[in-house]
């Protein structure tokens, strides 16, 4: 072998394995990326899923509406604020909307003492379980 073969070799076996580390160091990116994105969607969720259950909780709950007419007028205030966030969530925030929609007929109807508040209530509880289970959806398909 001359010397001009050995320096090609040499040369190649270089730009070889930097080509591999490159390749290397991308694939490890993509993955990092991806894991932080999860993270990053499983913690936005996470916070959703404890407000909207909050809501739940209020609203499914038998006690007065007297008892819990301040609660409630506080979480509806504050619900623009609450899905603005998770907008970018598109079938999350609108499982959660749902949510949002049944709480509010069960307050409506607590305070003015309909009877339609079981049925409302039944709705909630369906309305509910969608949206734990389209997080549950978007979360294993990241």
């Amino acid at each position: 072998m001359t010397w001009y073969q050995t320096l090609i070799t040499a040369l190649v076996s270089i730009a070889f394995t930097k080509l591999m580390d490159f390749l290397t160091a991308k694939a490890e990116e993509r993955r990092e990326f991806r894991k932080i994105r999860r993270k990053l969607a499983m913690e936005e969720i996470d916070i959703l899923k404890n407000e909207i259950g909050q809501i739940y909780e209020l609203t499914s709950n038998w006690a007065s509406y007297n008892q819990k007419q301040n609660h409630c007028i506080q979480f509806f205030n504050e619900e623009y604020r609450l899905l603005g966030k998770f907008h970018k969530y598109g079938n999350i925030a609108q499982k959660a909307r749902d949510v949002l929609h049944w709480s509010k007929i069960i307050a409506s109807d607590e305070r003015d003492h309909a009877s339609s508040v079981i049925e409302a209530k039944s709705q909630l509880h369906n309305s509910f379980k969608e949206f734990t289970n389209e997080c549950e959806k978007y979360l294993n398909s990241i």
